[in-house]
């Protein structure tokens, strides 16, 4: 998979040409015979209108399909920005790079909702059921269509939602395809100082995500969950209504916290579990380490 998605990148930079939609659909086609999108994807949608500007793409469950927007979300631009003093060929590689990103943190979302619509027993499963109340594709739809007719719901969640399940799952998986992918891309080194700007970008991201989602506890040996976080808050503000979705017993902390000491670091990361507050210090330093490296590699490049 990751030779081919390595084989477009190389037929439009090294052929000088401009990233353009049919290279959202050649990284996309390239996913979806690899992973077998097609059994459960409507396909992908490219638009030139801009939704939102602070994404750049969403799975829409309801539809079954991914939606990426042609242009770049704020977050996007300035970091594109950042490599317009070095060439052309940089900036192009930057967006191909961002592309890619984007379009595997959707799929590894649409394949997390086929899982549950087809009775998922993986505790991510239940993380996001018992967090969301969805527990098929029709109570998510008849979430979405109750947003419509209550903003203030719409915007709990979306204020919110960084921290659900969901989130930190496909957050997970997509920076551990990258960190794959990462090694193909040093082969054909079109621009080393673009990839470390890449892997930069999305250290720096993983890192935000850890301070916005967990916090140290001084007086106890563990963190929080953000899942639980995410659960609680979305409940607190009911914006979930009992004749729309399952009802689930509000008294399931249990299912968010019992695991820590059951799962690797890398899968309590991955759901959104609690950590020990040694843990996410080690983490966050690791995380932070990596940034730096990079950052020396690209302050030496600019001289």
């Amino acid at each position: 998979m990751y030779e081919e998605i390595v084989r477009i990148i190389e037929s439009y930079i090294l052929n000088n040409k401009k990233i353009d939609k049919a290279y959202y659909y050649k990284i996309y086609d390239v996913l979806a015979d690899y992973l077998n999108l097609d059994d459960f994807v409507n396909g992908l949608v490219v638009n030139d209108i801009k939704i939102n500007p602070k994404e750049s793409s969403v799975y829409s469950p309801k539809d079954k399909i991914i939606i990426a927007n042609y242009y770049s979300s704020e977050s996007h631009k300035m970091l594109l920005d950042s490599v317009k003093d070095f060439n052309e060929m940089s900036y192009d590689y930057l967006n191909a790079l961002l592309i890619i990103d984007l379009l595997i943190h959707e799929v590894n979302h649409a394949i997390r909702f086929n899982e549950i619509d087809n009775g998922g027993k993986e505790l991510i499963d239940e993380l996001i059921r018992k967090s969301t109340h969805v527990v098929s594709r029709k109570d998510f739809n008849n979430i979405m269509d109750y947003f419509k007719n209550d903003k203030l719901s719409e915007r709990v969640y979306n204020n919110n939602h960084d921290l659900s399940p969901a989130e930190s799952d496909a957050d997970y998986l997509t920076l551990k395809a990258i960190n794959e992918l990462v090694p193909y891309l040093e082969d054909v080194d079109f621009s080393k100082v673009t990839i470390e700007y890449f892997i930069a970008f999305k250290y720096s991201d993983t890192l935000d995500s850890l301070r916005k989602k967990y916090k140290l506890n001084y007086n106890a040996e563990y963190t929080n969950s953000p899942s639980y976080d995410f659960c609680n808050i979305v409940r607190s503000k009911d914006i979930y209504k009992p004749e729309i979705v399952l009802d689930y017993n509000r008294d399931d902390k249990e299912t968010f916290i019992k695991d820590k000491n059951n799962y690797s670091l890398e899968e309590r990361l991955q759901y959104g579990l609690q950590l020990s507050n040694i843990e996410l210090l080690d983490y966050s330093r690791e995380v932070f380490d990596n940034i730096a490296s990079r950052a020396n590699y690209i302050r030496k490049y600019k001289r």
